[in-house]
């Protein structure tokens, strides 16, 4: 079963029919646990989009909710952006790439032809996040287009059987009991990567076989590879690219099977992840989560970190104002946290070392350094560190602002974590 977030694409504020999937939603609300049906997620940087675009609250998903949520699935109607200028995400990148860090799936749906073409510039800056930065034919000879194609007797939208399909081995079984699925207007998946050679690790669906491209630079026909659907490995989890349309009601009416592969597509990478845990261990791919040892006269600023740390980077975080309930024991709460933690992270200061709390979580944290835990010390003013942290790494956030050192302690454990992870599986990714 899934947690997922089903993102519709367009504000039901503004449009009577905001929601182009309700087959494909029920779908995903029948195989899942909890779901939620909204078309934004927005983080306090951009809460005032809400306002100026006149949102309705079931329009909206902030960070609180979404991490009560907690979606494993989340489905993107239209394609990544929403309004018709800048780079605004309809979900933030923070909180998609701590979805697949989790190893939960980001399906991003209907990279059709018209969004492709239209939106090209957007969708040529997202860098490595999503396949779609192989939307469009790169040459030397002809500018960069999407390249369309159709079925062997150029019917659209295209009927195709996944018998007819070139699919990677390991995502076929998506099809079970899929006889056919229909699509609209596809776009050629190209992998710059894949060298000279077309390669079919990543491919989830393709043209079938007869289907013949259209390349709009040449104004013509020609014969090739037409995949239109594709999977990237981001941290633990997976984003899928689907260049066609497939989400509104028209295609489920005339072919249910199409909604049945979408989630059945998303149910098979949740559980590809699930293995890859049990095979490689939980820290290779689960999120860390940071324990935030501090003073009381450092809370301000540990708060502002502690808030980036989450949104901007999906880091589940322990710090005592967030977690700690009146009927809690403060000891046990603490030893609980620092239980949780994959890293400590100590904020260090005059006016904090003299604090008995800081020291007793010191003396705990230490204990876990001892059993492998990384500790990272934010020497946060020119207080001398005790001799017990005299050699372990530190930051040094001596007139740094909040949000930079929140930006240096999520580098520094992210470079904690891929030297662990070469230590303990030195052949994976080398």
């Amino acid at each position: 079963m899934m947690r997922t977030l089903y993102l519709q694409f367009g504000p039901s504020s503004v449009f009577h029919r905001a929601l182009w999937g309700e087959g494909l939603y029920s779908l995903f609300a029948d195989r899942s646990d909890e779901y939620l049906l909204s078309h934004l997620v927005l983080d306090d940087a951009s809460a005032h989009l809400a306002r100026s675009l006149q949102l309705r609250p079931a329009d909206v998903v902030y960070p609180d909710l979404f991490q009560e949520l907690d979606p494993d699935v989340v489905y993107l109607e239209r394609g990544l952006f929403f309004g018709s200028a800048g780079d605004h995400w309809r979900i933030p990148q923070w909180a998609a790439q701590g979805v697949c860090e989790r190893g939960g799936v980001v399906i991003i749906a209907d990279l059709d032809a018209n969004i492709a073409d239209d939106e090209k510039d957007r969708y040529s800056r997202v860098g490595t996040f999503m396949k779609s930065r192989h939307l469009y034919h790169r040459s030397a000879d002809f500018a960069e287009r999407p390249v369309v194609f159709r079925s062997e007797n150029r019917e659209m939208p295209m009927r195709i059987r996944p018998g007819d399909m070139e699919v990677a081995e390991w995502l076929k079984p998506a099809f079970h009991n899929v006889p056919e699925i229909l699509v609209g207007n596809p776009v050629i998946l190209h992998d710059p990567m894949a060298g000279p050679e077309p390669s079919l690790m990543n491919v989830a669906a393709s043209g079938g076989r007869g289907a013949t491209p259209i390349d709009l630079d040449r104004g013509g026909w020609f014969v090739g590879d037409t995949p239109f659907a594709g999977v990237d490995r981001i941290g633990g989890g997976h984003v899928v690219t689907i260049a066609a349309s497939v989400s509104h009601d028209y295609f489920q009416e005339r072919c249910p099977h199409t909604g049945k592969w979408i989630v059945q597509l998303a149910q098979l990478l949740l559980d590809e992840s699930a293995n890859d845990r049990r095979r490689y261990g939980a820290p290779l791919r689960a999120a860390a989560t940071l324990f935030l040892s501090h003073g009381s006269p450092d809370k301000p600023l540990v708060g502002h970190v502690n808030s980036k740390l989450r949104r901007r980077y999906g880091l589940r975080t322990w710090i005592d104002q967030a977690e700690m309930h009146p009927s809690d024991s403060l000891t046990r709460s603490v030893k609980e946290g620092l239980a949780q933690a994959t890293h400590v992270i100590l904020f260090w200061s005059a006016a904090s070392a003299g604090r008995d709390w800081v020291r007793r979580e010191l003396k705990l944290a230490t204990r876990g350094l001892n059993r492998g835990k990384p500790v990272v010390v934010v020497r946060l003013d020119a207080e001398p560190l005790p001799a017990s942290l005299a050699d372990i790494l530190y930051i040094d956030a001596a007139g740094m602002s909040p949000d930079q050192i929140a930006d240096s302690v999520a580098s520094t454990v992210d470079k904690l974590r891929e030297r662990s992870r070469r230590r303990r599986f030195p052949l994976l990714g080398d």
